[in-house]
């Protein structure tokens, strides 16, 4: 279906839109970024949505879902004494089920089931004569769903071994059956889905000039679900017999009133030329049928819907379809012009404008919704026409919540857009804005899940309003770091915790925020960034947002700091910045795990007592205690200051069962603190200082000399990708991207460089202590190592 008046559609299609091309002439959705919201067409009906396939009018009476519909119909028939969710388990089976009834139910098998599957019901009584005749159909129906699986020709329904046994005989008997129960049956209803399975057994033997005899001369005028579906079959049969402007009318009609047949409907229409569509024109009976084939190309991705928009404008300029086409062509121009960088080509350029002209013809019919003034301010405000979309917003004051919301959204966008700075007092408004906007939630971007497919139901949330201000505001305030990184749309537990930054960039970080002004834009910023949400105690006792801020920093930058013993008095000094009230309520402050200087085995547990870390709650009084053992240990080359140095930065690691007081997340690949030549270096100095000292027994030197064998397992780790073969892959010597893939390789190359020291020495020297006899049965490694 092609727009040839305007020339320059091809090029859209090339650089706006994608789609999937059908053998027809329709084409798949496409997904737009949206701040138009397409709900004010329907103030009235939250399922307001649209797509290619849906939307929907006030007028529809059934549900898109064929399948609801059905048996809505169903249930209606039968005086609504059965629930669908009974009627269902009779009517939709699967096909073995469906050879089973054909093959051994009878029409009282089937009543009996039918009655037993219910509730008790006295209108039972009145109904019986209705519940046979349901019965004597859906008996037919099972068997023509069986027949003509043989007859409907598709690839995929078929398995390649499986044969095709058309039974031509059975045909006419089934085509016999379907006309004595229309001849029979006193229910106009029962007569209409008769007639509809007669269509059927005609349209796939290609009896096409029957199809349209008996639909033209026999089937009633309704508005029924299986109206329009034998509506299908009818201009499918016109279309092979060559009327195609009528084919073209029928698939019309049914895309635009049969939601369960709509997008079969569409990619049936093929209208080729102009003079095609000409030839449809003037089969319409009513001028709403006009507006409708012209919705339906409009609508079509690969046409501009521009020059339809015309012409339904000369044909009843107050249809809602023209809201629909309107607002389709202006998300169609969103996901170009958007986008914060780059130039438009004069072609969206001119076509912007023309859809600018167009909604100004529009303008005189606007309704409560105020549509057709929204629509063109934010046309406006793509178009970068700052000062008429101010002067068309101030013009009106919606009262519809939809219309209100949108209205708030392109007054904001265009200020934004507008101004290239932003004085303290506008972000203080504009702000104001963005949290009513949002219902003072704080999300990003602008929607929650749950309201996903309300909105937008095939659409990546890309450009909605709270992206589209943080984007501009980042683009705005590049040469601050801190605000740079609140209006990226990251949150802290990922931008900081995860990705990482160093100490170097965080100073800036929290310098910059020193700087940094406060308002209720950057306040918005500041809640999503340090996810606030998770924190209720800060709207419990009204805490500040930019001291939760300027806390949050330091207890990231101590933490940094803490994880070397080098700056651990930095990171004390850095702690005590955080006021007391913070300290108490920061979770990512307090200490949730295991005491980091106890060593835990399977059969070997406790090293010393624990109670030296018992007062220990926060950050904090951590840094406090290890910075106490580690000025004692440089003091006097303490052995055990040493090894306990050197077991809390192990268990502190990715490694340890502590982890998460240096770290704020944990996955299957080493993050977060992970570096264990800290805890070795400390571990090879007990080892060194108790040699000389004769300070430590032989099983703590045993138990030292295991610790700094798990170090130098994972630093070798580390250097192979940190992949460590399994124990089984033994013989198989293939290698890949540069990974030692086998574990007796590793093993090999991990002696080979140096990291097997403190095996061997674990082996030769204490091979006779308690703790060597439980390390060999716990750890497989050094157990491979010994037996190797």
């Amino acid at each position: 279906m092609l727009n040839f008046s305007l020339k320059f559609s091809l090029f859209l299609i090339s650089n706006l839109i994608s789609f999937y091309a059908s053998n027809c002439s329709g084409g798949y959705y496409i997904n737009y970024d949206c701040l138009f919201n397409k709900e004010i067409i329907y103030p009235d009906n939250k399922e307001g949505m649209y797509n290619l396939w849906e939307y929907n009018p006030q007028n529809y009476k059934y549900a898109s879902n064929s399948k609801t519909s059905n048996l809505n119909e169903w249930s209606d028939f039968l005086e609504n004494v059965y629930q669908t969710q009974t009627l269902n388990k009779l009517i939709y089976i699967n096909r073995k089920q469906l050879k089973k009834i054909a093959k051994e139910k009878t029409l009282f098998d089937l009543l009996f089931e039918l009655r037993a599957s219910a509730k008790t019901n006295s209108k039972y009584v009145n109904i019986r004569k209705k519940e046979s005749e349901f019965c004597k159909y859906m008996l037919l129906a099972y068997e023509i769903e069986l027949h003509l699986y043989n007859y409907i020709e598709s690839e995929w329904r078929y398995n390649r071994r499986e044969k095709r046994q058309k039974d031509p005989k059975k045909h006419q008997l089934l085509l016999k059956k379907t006309q004595k129960i229309i001849d029979k049956t006193k229910y106009d209803f029962i007569r209409e889905r008769a007639i509809y399975q007669l269509i059927k057994l005609h349209r796939y033997t290609n009896n096409n000039e029957e199809i349209i005899s008996i639909y033209e001369d026999k089937f009633p005028q309704t508005s029924s679900m299986i109206s329009y579906w034998a509506m299908g079959h009818y201009a499918a049969a016109l279309r092979k017999t060559g009327k195609y402007a009528e084919a073209n009318y029928f698939f019309t009609l049914i895309y635009v009133n049969c939601p369960s047949r709509r997008k079969s409907a569409y990619l049936s229409i093929s209208i080729n030329s102009e003079e095609e569509f000409e030839q449809l024109k003037e089969l319409c009976k009513f001028q709403d049928e006009k507006v409708l084939i012209h919705f339906a190309r409009g609508m079509n991705p690969k046409n501009l819907g521009a020059n339809d928009l015309n012409n339904i404008l000369s044909i009843n300029p107050k249809h809602e379809l023209a809201k629909v086409m309107m607002s389709h062509e202006i998300n169609r121009m969103e996901n170009a012009f958007l986008k914060l960088n780059g130039d438009k080509p004069l072609q969206m350029k001119s076509y912007l404008s023309e859809l600018i002209e167009i909604n100004k013809k529009y303008l005189k019919y606007d309704d409560k919704t105020n549509f057709w003034s929204l629509s063109l301010a934010y046309l406006h405000f793509l178009n970068n026409n700052s000062s008429e979309c101010d002067q068309v917003l101030s013009n009106i004051n919606p009262d519809i919540k939809d219309s209100k919301k949108l209205h708030q959204i392109i007054f904001l966008v265009n200020y934004i857009n507008g101004h290239p700075s932003l004085t303290n007092e506008e972000q203080n408004m504009l702000g104001d804005i963005l949290y009513e906007i949002n219902e003072n939630k704080i999300r990003y971007p602008f929607l929650d899940k749950k309201h996903t497919n309300e909105y937008y139901p095939y659409a990546d949330l890309d450009n909605t309003i709270n992206r589209y201000v943080f984007e501009k505001m980042k683009e705005k305030e590049i040469n601050n770091s801190f605000l740079n990184k609140i209006f990226s749309g990251e949150r802290i537990s990922y931008d900081l915790y995860q990705k990482e930054i160093t100490l170097k960039e965080l100073d800036l970080l929290i310098l910059d925020f020193s700087k940094s002004k406060k308002n209720r834009l950057i306040d918005y910023a500041i809640e999503y960034y340090f996810d606030t949400d998770r924190n209720k105690y800060i709207k419990q006792y009204n805490v500040n947002l930019y001291d939760f801020a300027r806390a949050s920093l330091l207890e990231y930058k101590g933490t940094l700091q803490m994880r070397n013993p080098i700056t651990i008095k930095s990171a004390i000094q850095t702690f005590k910045q955080i006021p007391v009230f913070f300290q108490d309520r920061m979770t990512t402050f307090k200490l949730r795990s295991a005491n980091p200087f106890s060593l835990q085995l399977k059969r070997h547990w406790k090293e010393y007592e624990q109670n030296q870390f018992s007062y220990c709650s926060t950050k904090l009084d951590l840094a406090i205690l290890i910075n106490n053992i580690y000025k004692r240990a440089i003091k006097t080359k303490g052995a055990m200051d040493y090894y306990k140095i050197g077991l809390a930065y192990y268990n502190m690691s990715y490694y340890g069962k502590s982890w998460n007081m240096l770290s704020y997340f944990k996955s299957n690949w080493p993050g977060g603190f992970h570096d264990n030549k800290i805890a070795l270096s400390f571990f090879e100095k007990a080892l060194k200082t108790s040699s000389k000292q004769k300070t430590l027994s032989k099983e703590k030197r045993a138990t030292i000399t295991f610790m700094k064998a798990n170090c130098e397992l994972n630093i070798f780790s580390e250097m192979n990708d940190n992949y460590i073969p399994k124990m089984s892959n033994r013989n198989n010597y293939y290698y890949s991207s540069g990974k030692i893939t086998t574990f007796r390789d590793f093993m090999s190359q991990m002696e080979i460089k140096g990291f097997q020291t403190a095996y061997e020495s674990l082996k030769n020297k204490y091979s006779n202590t308690l703790f060597y006899r439980d390390i060999i049965n716990e750890c497989a490694y050094f157990n491979y190592y010994v037996h190797k």
